[in-house]
């Protein structure tokens, strides 16, 4: 077990303490500005958990850049590359179970992307109230009627798993950045992705 204890009372190390409580995660390294663990799984399975450091930019987008370019620079090196890669927030802490049920979904079904049903640990506040209600009551109800005759809903952002076709078919264009004269990348900063 990987020793936690100086992030022991820090909220934002939420899922690398629940992740090392379900994988076995080698000591931590530093690499491009943050803390690199990796192990095994299953049946001899690697996998790497990156946590940002302080350096690093925190907006999702930032992040997923750059996952997407340590998967590039993999591709380049000729090294093994994930059949899916795992993007979760630091407060989201699914069942352990289900991390290995998703990849089951993404490849039996040969998804683009799977992503759980996630609902807040504490549900004491009134946007809490409002946005469980929101999700899984009003929009919950629709997407499952839609899920139910074939079409796609949206991905909970806090914990996403998709397949390395599906990004390689979106990294480039998501990895772009703003020009100032496209409507869609000033629609996306509208709608609130950041740069």
């Amino acid at each position: 077990s990987v020793p936690l204890e100086p992030w022991s009372d820090d909220e934002s190390l939420h899922t690398l303490r629940h992740l090392a409580e379900i994988l076995k995660l080698s000591t931590p390294v530093t690499v491009h500005g943050c803390l690199r663990f990796t192990g095994l799984v299953g049946k001899r399975v690697p996998f790497e958990v990156y946590v940002k450091g302080p350096e690093v930019l925190r907006s999702k987008r930032a992040s997923h850049a750059f996952c997407f370019s340590l998967l590039a620079g993999d591709e380049r090196a000729k090294r093994p590359m994930p059949r899916a890669v795992l993007m979760m927030d630091g407060d989201t802490a699914p069942e352990p179970a289900a991390i290995g049920q998703m990849f089951s979904c993404l490849v039996n079904q040969g998804l683009g992307c799977v992503s759980p049903v996630l609902m807040p640990e504490r549900v004491n506040t009134p946007a809490l109230v409002w946005q469980t209600v929101r999700l899984w009551g009003l929009h919950g109800i629709l997407w499952a009627a839609q899920s139910s005759v074939g079409f796609q809903h949206p991905v909970c952002g806090a914990c996403a798993m998709f397949s390395m076709d599906a990004l390689a078919s979106c990294m480039d264009e998501y990895c772009k950045m703003p020009r100032e004269e496209s409507v869609w990348d000033s629609m996306r900063i509208e709608m609130g992705e950041e740069i």
